[in-house]
């Protein structure tokens, strides 16, 4: 794989893995560090999308195994399957107070599809 001192990097939301805030990135020493066929993870936030939505929803996010406390988001191993559950529901479903600061939990695999199972059976 060749390499170029210019590249594309953008944030991604840890919810929904959507890149966002794209961004050029350009070598100071014009070293070729940037691969040329993909996008660099300059780091982790939410995007428009899921943060408008923290506010009165909690994001759940599956993950294949549950992350060591403190792991960076790079480490976790998320299904790409997500969800967004009202905070007052998601608080009783997990019996946990749920802080307004915390805009996502992880869960299990399996959890999610229960829920939507849940929720098909009570409508």
């Amino acid at each position: 794989m060749t390499k170029s001192f210019v590249g594309m990097g953008a944030e991604v939301c840890p919810i929904c893995l959507t890149q966002h805030n794209e961004a050029v990135l350009l070598h100071e020493r014009f070293s070729p560090t940037f691969p040329e066929s993909r996008s660099v993870c300059t780091g982790w936030s939410l995007c428009p999308a899921c943060s408008s939505k923290s506010v009165d929803f909690l994001g759940l996010v599956e993950v294949e195994e549950r992350p060591a406390p403190n792991s960076a988001p790079s480490e976790w191993k998320c299904t790409g399957a997500f969800a967004h559950v009202r905070r007052t529901v998601a608080a009783r479903i997990f019996n946990v107070p749920i802080p307004d600061s915390v805009p996502f939990a992880h869960v299990e695999r399996g959890v999610l599809d229960t829920l939507k199972r849940l929720s098909e059976d009570a409508s």
